[in-house]
């Protein structure tokens, strides 16, 4: 199996411009089951390979303790393998055909407690003036206030802003474009931070909302790393990074009483089934609707 994996490695790179992370990733997974099916049933010739062995393996992996996660992203790997011997390597069968996933439990998003945000996102006294604390203020409030991804809140222009309809004209991903509102305190806030910008950097409208104090746009991991500082003052709070904000945002508006697809189409979701993570409150909420609104329902 080891010639067939290597061509499979130089056709992911070369071909379909996987990334080197996603190669390394691929090679480590494919040939711990090479070595399983060599130890296991002395095994070299993916031709014999039958959906049995592919099956002992995975229940290896789940002795083992192995996550659900990296089961399925392991289980990926072998299948787009078995799929390069089809179509390249004239491998009759494909052995993944009979292969189901073990299901995968529904974890619920972690959420941002309202009287921890309340602190959270305040700007500390005595740094109104300086440029980095106004900038990462107003990265906090935005992510949590609009509900965006990092990488929405790295690419937004000072132009996406209107003023005047108190939106923000937002890139998802696909490139697709939503109208996201926002509330005079975060306009407010903007302009702050506009101004205290121009002051220093002398930028015009066209350019990135946000930009280092070097004047160049800012980068995945500063935009995590002062997100997760403004975080780590919150006691057990499993995560601290920028997704954990989007979450809040949507898990608030569902508790709240906001309509599926109103959540969806802030959120920039392109399915529903994205959105129906943040409903794990519905239950409660419609009891509580039940218990008000029938008439039959106990009032006490």
């Amino acid at each position: 199996m080891q010639k067939e994996s290597k061509r499979f490695y130089e056709y992911i790179v070369s071909v379909e411009r996987y990334s080197e992370n996603t190669k390394q990733s691929y090679q480590n997974d494919i040939d711990s089951f090479a070595s399983f099916i060599l130890i296991s049933y002395e095994i070299t010739d993916p031709t014999l390979i039958t959906h049995f062995h592919i099956r002992s393996w995975i229940v290896s992996l789940m002795e083992s303790k192995c996550s659900t996660r990296t089961i399925h992203r392991k289980i990926s790997a072998l299948s787009t393998f078995f799929k390069f011997l089809r179509k390249f390597e004239g491998l009759e069968k494909d052995p993944m055909k009979k292969i189901v996933r073990p299901k995968t439990q529904k974890r619920l998003p972690i959420v941002v407690p309202e009287n921890d945000l309340t602190q959270t996102l305040r700007l500390k006294a005595g740094t109104e003036n300086e440029y980095s604390a106004v900038m990462s203020n107003l990265m906090v409030n935005l992510l949590y206030s609009a509900g965006l991804r990092r990488s929405e809140l790295i690419s937004l222009l000072e132009k996406d802003i209107d003023r005047d309809r108190m939106l923000i004209k937002v890139t998802g991903k696909g490139k697709k474009e939503r109208f996201v509102p926002i509330n005079e305190q975060i306009l407010k806030m903007m302009d702050h931070y506009i101004d205290v910008k121009r002051l220093i950097l002398k930028q015009g409208s066209d350019n990135f909302l946000f930009l280092t104090i070097h004047g160049k746009p800012v980068y995945p991991k500063l935009v995590y790393n002062i997100v997760n500082g403004h975080l780590k003052s919150i006691p057990n709070l499993e995560r601290k990074s920028p997704h954990i904000l989007r979450h809040t945002f949507a898990t608030h508006l569902s508790d709240s009483g906001a309509d599926i697809n109103a959540i969806k189409m802030l959120l920039g979701h392109s399915s529903l089934a994205a959105t129906q993570v943040y409903m794990h409150n519905a239950p409660h909420r419609l009891k509580a609707v039940y218990n008000k609104s029938h008439p039959r329902a106990d009032k006490d």
